[in-house]
């Protein structure tokens, strides 16, 4: 077996197998991800994948050695490789088509109905809250929705709190069925493996 072959062959196997083989490695362990009810895997996913590039940078940080920070990076590409693999995947099984529960308190201009998921991609995933005005909302009114997640026993998941909006430019009126869009990325997507409900803080504008 020569020098030559075992350079070409282990310079395939590097380039066009190994990834393919971490991903399949990375997937087999899927089994230990935590389902949401709403979510599906998707919060569990992210947290899985965002504590290895968290250790990964933390990996080059603490290396001065330009030779050593290579390969990190070459792993960091993997990693987010797999990283959309499983996400997507998710969305291919997972219709996320249940309705969260929205709690809001009262005197709002909107009664909210629910929160259902709008889109899912790697690091974001979008809200699309349904609304009905209770009052007129004009188009400059620069409405947001101030949200953020709860546990069963009604305890704040942390780093959930966000806005939702909607730039549409025409006036409402009371009683105007209308949606608002709201989103969480990954520091957020990480705490909501025990999402039960949203909760409104409050409207501004």
């Amino acid at each position: 077996m020569s020098e030559k072959w075992l350079f070409r062959n282990g310079f395939l196997f590097v380039r066009f197998l190994l990834p393919g083989l971490l991903i399949f490695l990375m997937l087999a362990c899927e089994g230990e991800y935590k389902q949401n009810k709403y979510l599906g895997r998707i919060p569990s996913i992210e947290k899985k994948y965002h504590a290895m590039i968290m250790e990964l940078v933390e990996g080059v940080e603490q290396t001065g050695d330009l030779a050593a920070t290579l390969p990190l990076i070459e792993r960091f590409d993997q990693i987010e490789m797999s990283w959309d693999h499983a996400i997507n995947q998710e969305v291919r099984i997972n219709r996320f088509d249940k309705p969260i529960p929205v709690e809001a308190p009262e005197g709002l201009p909107l009664e909210v109905h629910d929160a259902v998921v709008e889109q899912v991609v790697r690091g974001t995933l979008v809200l699309k809250f349904r609304v009905t005005t209770l009052e007129a909302v004009a188009a400059n009114s620069g409405l947001m929705l101030v949200y953020e997640a709860i546990d069963h026993k009604g305890r704040v998941l942390p780093n959930t709190r966000s806005i939702a909006n909607n730039f549409d430019q025409t006036d409402k009126a009371a009683g105007t069925a209308w949606e608002l869009f709201g989103y969480w990325e990954t520091p957020s997507i990480i705490e909501l493996e025990d999402l039960d409900r949203i909760r409104v803080i409050r409207i501004d504008g």
